[in-house]
């Protein structure tokens, strides 16, 4: 359970309950500009549901994912206790617990979070296929906590917005002026409007696995770029919702992918496998009006149990691994020697050596032989049977 992103000259890294924000300025050496813990106060949570409630006191707040808004006003980061912490940044440059809605709770686990453009929302994508709205304005949030509902029509106490629903679990999460797009574990891309969600605009389908990472690329026109358990990367028209081109790569699942323009026309991408210590880059160019791509260019990271990995300034990859946090400056494919051992305490350093992928390639794949349906039908019955004895013994 470790991330990092970047906004500006800032990285936000996230380990377990620890997040760290560094700064890199220039030439100097990165330095680290603050360290906080992730703290719960139920003073006031909505939740009533007792065993929720349990739940989320008895469980750690361990991130799951977290963003930050385009401005760097707002930094949010969901975790295992099914609360979005919400940072707001000071004018002093630290982030500060959000005055007007520092804690924001949920009903399911989240895989993704992101901020609409505006700044004005936290979208989440929870692990049972839900899309979610938050507001951020405390004058709001009477009015949202109003729609009791989820994307399956459930009663849901926690408020929030119901934007779409997947029957599958939702990996991916992006959002692109008026479009909301999201992949899930079924090999399908949803585009809805944002944020009148009601309106599909495409069903983009082309993979043949899971799809786990997807990147808007902003050009003469709108573009995405998706990868995912095919090995596979495909371009897509966000306008029509037709594939451009696709790129066999055939190294295996794919973790994540960056992209780099580099024109109008034309953009790099660079992508990480699931346990490989190599990533490739690759130069995608439209000429005469056909997409076309360069043969990929390995780049040898040496690192195997990457956790999560961020291409900022310039060319730098950050990649933050069970062994600390390293960068790979991409136009010399040489790991940087300016970042500092003191960036991450050695609290920090131990818990990434405990840290494990949150989604592992091995869990997405489908396995839906008779043995796994079997084992599945076992579980179910024996969730209704303690929730039976439960309700029981409590009537008693």
């Amino acid at each position: 359970m470790a991330f990092i992103e970047a906004n500006g000259n800032l990285l936000f890294v996230a380990v377990q309950d620890k997040v760290k924000i560094i700064e890199v300025t220039g030439e100097n050496p990165p330095n680290l500009l603050q360290s906080f813990e992730l703290h719960k106060d139920l003073e006031n949570c909505p939740v009533t549901n007792e065993s929720a409630l349990d739940h989320i006191k008895a469980c750690p707040s361990e991130a799951l994912c977290l963003a930050v808004s385009k401005s760097g006003r707002f930094l949010v980061v969901c975790s295992a206790d099914k609360i979005a912490f919400v940072y707001q940044k000071q004018s002093s440059g630290l982030y500060e617990p959000y005055a007007g809605r520092p804690y924001i709770f949920f009903q399911k686990a989240s895989n993704a979070v992101v901020f609409d453009d505006g700044e004005e929302r936290i979208v989440v994508a929870d692990r049972s296929g839900c899309v979610t709205s938050f507001v951020l304005d405390p004058t709001l949030i009477a009015t949202e906590s109003t729609k009791e509902i989820t994307a399956f029509g459930e009663p849901n106490e926690y408020g929030g917005q119901a934007l779409t629903g997947s029957v599958s679990m939702i990996l991916a999460l992006e959002i692109n002026k008026n479009q909301l797009i999201t992949s899930d574990r079924d090999e399908k891309i949803k585009v809805v409007t944002y944020p009148e969600a009601y309106n599909i605009e495409h069903i983009l389908m082309g993979h043949t696995k899971y799809i786990k990472t997807l990147k808007v690329i902003n050009l003469e026109k709108d573009y995405l770029l998706s990868g995912g358990g095919d090995g596979n990367l495909i371009l897509w028209d966000l306008e029509t919702g037709k594939s451009v081109c696709t790129s066999c790569l055939k190294q295996g699942p794919i973790r994540k992918i960056h992209v780099s323009p580099i024109s109008k026309t034309a953009f790099e991408v660079v992508v990480l496998f699931e346990e490989k210590q190599s990533s490739l880059s690759q130069t995608f160019e439209q000429k005469n009006g056909m997409w076309t791509h360069e043969l990929a260019t390995e780049i040898n990271l040496g690192e195997c149990n990457i956790l999560d990995s961020i291409l900022a300034h310039g060319k730098m990859l950050w990649l933050l691994s069970s062994k600390g946090l390293k960068a790979f400056d991409l136009g010399s494919h040489l790991q940087s020697s300016a970042i500092s051992e003191n960036l991450l305490d050695e609290e920090m350093k131990n818990l990434l050596l405990l840290s494990k992928d949150v989604l592992p390639a091995d869990s997405l794949f489908k396995n839906t032989d008779s043995t796994n349906i079997e084992a599945y039908q076992k579980r179910k019955c024996d969730r209704i049977e303690k929730k039976a004895a439960k309700k029981a013994k409590k009537s008693s």
